[in-house]
């Protein structure tokens, strides 16, 4: 399933997380192997990953460095594959997708579609986890 729909003009769209999960746990649990602390560290460190590079993200864009923008938009691709986060990982492909510079004001968009998908996720992995 596709969570990055593409509209007309080259206007990017978003998941809908509101009626589909955000993250597979389907694919946490494979690469956790069953293991709970194995799967909780995963996704502590995925946490704090994403925050770096979502930081790191918005600082580019505020600069308006489009190459160290899209080489952060890409190690959000990889990690979030990497644990099942399928909604964060569209949408930061998304950008990496589109060809050439992007005006500011739709990287700042992208940023904050970005910024709202990570804590959608956040909150979706951190249940996932039974209290300890």
């Amino acid at each position: 399933m596709s969570w990055l729909m593409r509209s007309p003009a080259n206007e990017m769209s978003y998941p809908d997380t509101q009626t589909v999960s955000p993250v597979n746990l389907r694919r946490l649990e494979e690469i956790s192997a069953g293991e709970l602390e194995i799967r909780r560290t995963m996704i502590e460190l995925f946490i704090s990953a994403m925050e770096e590079d979502l930081d790191g993200f918005d600082a580019a864009v505020q600069a308006g460095d489009q190459r160290s923008a899209r080489d952060r938009a890409h190690s959000i691709v990889g990690a979030s594959g990497n644990v099942g986060a399928v909604a964060l990982a569209e949408t930061a492909r998304a950008l990496l997708d589109r060809k050439g510079d992007q005006p500011l004001g739709q990287l700042r968009t992208h940023a904050d579609s970005m910024r709202s998908t990570f804590e959608l996720t956040r909150k979706h992995l951190q249940a996932s986890l039974p209290a300890s």
